[in-house]
């Protein structure tokens, strides 16, 4: 693992690291909620935005991918 990012409430959490997938867990039961996988690269780091909504990821392949967390989308 190489960065998390943690949501304001506190009750989930995005993972990343070297498998090219972010992790998006929920705390109370300790599941993954989603996974993100589309970096060819080791993900370097992450960081949720808009009132928990969107989440970045930046990758050593020098590609920056955003989701859109309500849509499943990547909106990059």
């Amino acid at each position: 693992m190489t960065d998390i990012a943690l949501t304001d409430d506190n009750a989930r959490f995005v993972s990343v690291g070297g498998d090219k997938v972010a992790f998006l867990w929920d705390i109370s039961t300790g599941n993954v909620i989603r996974r993100f996988g589309a970096h060819h690269s080791r993900i370097n780091c992450c960081a949720l935005g808009g009132e928990n909504a969107l989440l970045a990821t930046g990758g050593y392949d020098c590609e920056i991918k955003i989701w859109d967390l309500k849509d499943r989308k990547s909106v990059v």
